[in-house]
């Protein structure tokens, strides 16, 4: 096997469990939406390139943003940034709930 087919077979199998946990946290938006289409897609690469060449065919592309606190919630992380001036649809930057005190 080649070094590079080995490695790509390890990746894979390390995200295995991250992708089907977020699929599954959609399935109640989904249940909830049956008229929104939700399109379940995984591509490698930069987030900012694969998600500017998903947005041209989009409605609407979502990004999360960790909004730490303090001065790093008031601005964008790179990712976030760089969407919004690639991608040519509306961009919703999403921000975690903050915890109940």
């Amino acid at each position: 096997m080649r070094l590079a087919t080995a490695a790509l077979l390890a990746v894979r199998g390390r995200l295995r469990q991250p992708v089907r946990a977020a699929a599954e946290r959609v399935v109640p938006w989904r249940e909830k939406n049956p008229d929104v289409e939700i399109i379940d897609l995984q591509v490698f690469g930069h987030p900012v390139p694969v998600l500017a060449e998903a947005g041209a065919s989009a409605d609407l592309v979502g990004v999360g943003s960790r909004g730490r606190g303090g001065f790093a919630s008031a601005v964008f992380g790179s990712v976030s940034h760089g969407v919004l001036h690639h991608v040519t649809c509306p961009v919703a930057v999403v921000r975690p709930r903050r915890e109940q005190a």
